[in-house]
């Protein structure tokens, strides 16, 4: 015999799959679910469902790796589950969280010791254990920085020029950067004699003073101060055009001399 049977062969019905083992056939079918009226073939899409409460057994013949989906139905109590569970290491257990939860409150306490420390200001705080330093348990120290300033997310290195010059007009005192803003941080300057000066970007002209007031300096104390000093100003005195160097105009041809400090922004 062969596999799939004709329906009224005599006239050409229609065929009917079958499987013929040689004595007999045993017709193919494919697997339905749904509610009187409907039919919904099984697939990928549309597994077959399993009612809660049976047994289902899978046999498998052939060596590998097969996946089985399961849906949740009822309630499932893990009290009903024998035997022993393993968890991997690190795994939430009670230990654990106690731990967590005693070193979240110790982290907590630090920052609130730092934020009251600073009132809400921002700057660099490093926090040591107590094993690491010789102080009580419960102080917090803060520095300020000397190896960088920040500009908004930008660590900014902190440059050094020396002052010396004595033409007349202008004196490039740093170099202008590509790109770049140079921001006066700290100025000291003294005149050997009796001279205006005012400080200007290369181009854009001045930032520190001017032509019409500039400032008067003199040795000997008779035209003005010997010098002055502009303090460290983490926020910056004044600051060049982009590209553009820092430089310092002399009325005469005096000799002024002293250093700055400033960072490229």
């Amino acid at each position: 015999m062969a596999d799939n049977i004709t329906l009224n062969a005599g006239s050409g019905g229609s065929v009917i799959a079958t499987d013929d083992d040689g004595s007999k056939h045993h017709q193919l079918v494919k697997i339905e679910f749904g509610a009187d009226g409907t039919q919904t073939p099984v697939d990928a899409s549309n597994p077959l469902p399993i009612e809660p409460g049976t047994s289902v057994t899978f046999t498998v013949t052939n060596a590998g790796t097969f996946a089985v989906q399961a849906a949740q139905s009822g309630t499932w109590n893990i009290g009903d589950v024998t035997g022993t569970v393993s968890l991997p290491t690190g795994a939430a257990t009670a230990a654990n969280q106690s731990a967590a939860n005693t070193a979240l409150a110790a982290i907590q306490t630090a920052v609130e010791v730092i934020d009251n420390a600073i009132g809400g200001n921002e700057m660099q705080v490093d926090i040591v254990t107590a094993a690491a330093r010789d102080r009580t348990a419960d102080n917090v120290g803060a520095a300020l920085q000397t190896d960088a300033l920040m500009n908004d997310t930008t660590a900014l290195t902190p440059k050094f020029a020396k002052i010396s010059c004595a033409a007349s007009g202008d004196n490039t005192l740093v170099a202008g950067v590509g790109g770049k803003k140079l921001r006066l941080l700290s100025f000291t300057l003294i005149a050997t004699g009796a001279v205006s000066i005012y400080l200007k970007s290369a181009t854009a002209g001045a930032i520190f003073a001017d032509a019409t007031n500039a400032v008067p300096l003199d040795k000997t104390g008779a035209a003005g101060a010997a010098g002055f000093v502009l303090g460290f100003n983490p926020l910056g005195w004044c600051e060049t055009t982009t590209g553009e160097a820092l430089q310092v105009n002399l009325s005469g041809a005096v000799g002024v001399c002293g250093v700055l400090t400033y960072v490229e922004v």
